[in-house]
C-alpha cells in the first residue's frame, strides 16, 4: 500500500525476484513476527507466531514460497529485520504508514482496503464487512478474504468477530487475536 492506502503494484518482471524475511519481537507478550519484504522495502506479509510453537514459523515460510512463487525468500540479518520491526511497531497498537504489497484477487484487495477503515478499538462481524463493500449476501466470501489476510495487525481482521459471539477464528491463534484487541482497549468479557 502507498501511504495513501492505495494497494502497492506487485513487483514487476523486471524488479529483484527476491525478498527478504526474518522474526522479530513484537510488543506483545510471547508473540513474534515473520517478515516478508521486497528490496524496496515494501512489506509483503506479517505473520503473527507464538513463541515457542514448534514448526510454525517453517509452515508459515512454506506458505510464503507458495504465494510468492516467482520469488526467491533469501534470509535476512537480525539486525535488517529488527530496523524493520521497530518501525513497524513505533505505533503500536495503531498500524504504521508506509508501502505494503497486497497480492491477491480484486474481492480480497477490495475487503482488505475496507477493513483498513475500521478504527482501532471497535469490532464488527462479518456480515458488516460485507455489507460494507456493499455484498450483503456474500459474507462467507469475506470471511474467506478476512482469513487470507497476509498481514496479520497491519490490515485488522482480529477486529472482526462472528455474530454468534466470541473471537471466532484467527490464524495466528485466538490468544493473538485476544491479545491485539486488548492492547486496542476492547473489552473482552
Amino acid at each position: 500500500m502507498s501511504n495513501r492506502g492505495e494497494p502497492a503494484p506487485a513487483p514487476s518482471a523486471s524488479a529483484e525476484r527476491c525478498l527478504r524475511y526474518g522474526s522479530a519481537i513484537t510488543p506483545l507478550p510471547n508473540v513474534q513476527a515473520l517478515l516478508v519484504w521486497s528490496a524496496t522495502q515494501e512489506l509483503c506479509t506479517l505473520y503473527a507466531l507464538q513463541l515457542h510453537r514448534d514448526g510454525e514459523e517453517s509452515a508459515v515460510l512454506e506458505r510464503c514460497c507458495r504465494r510468492f512463487v516467482t520469488f526467491v525468500l533469501q534470509s535476512a540479518p537480525a539486525s535488517e529485520t529488527q530496523r524493520l520491526a521497530a518501525r513497524l511497531f513505533a505505533r503500536f497498537p495503531l498500524p504504521p504508514q508506509g508501502p505494503l504489497v497486497l497480492v491477491g484477487s480484486d474481492f480480497q484487495q477490495r475487503v482488505w482496503r475496507q477493513l483498513q477503515t475500521l478504527a482501532p478499538g471497535q469490532t464488527h462481524t462479518y456480515g458488516e464487512l460485507a455489507e460494507a463493500i456493499q455484498r450483503p449476501q456474500a459474507w462467507r466470501a469475506v470471511a474467506n478474504a478476512v482469513a487470507a489476510n497476509p498481514l496479520h495487525w497491519l490490515i485488522p481482521c482480529h477486529r472482526i468477530l462472528p455474530a454468534s459471539g466470541g473471537l471466532g477464528g484467527y490464524r495466528a491463534g485466538s490468544h493473538v487475536k485476544r491479545l491485539l484487541l486488548q492492547a486496542e482497549g476492547i473489552d473482552l468479557n
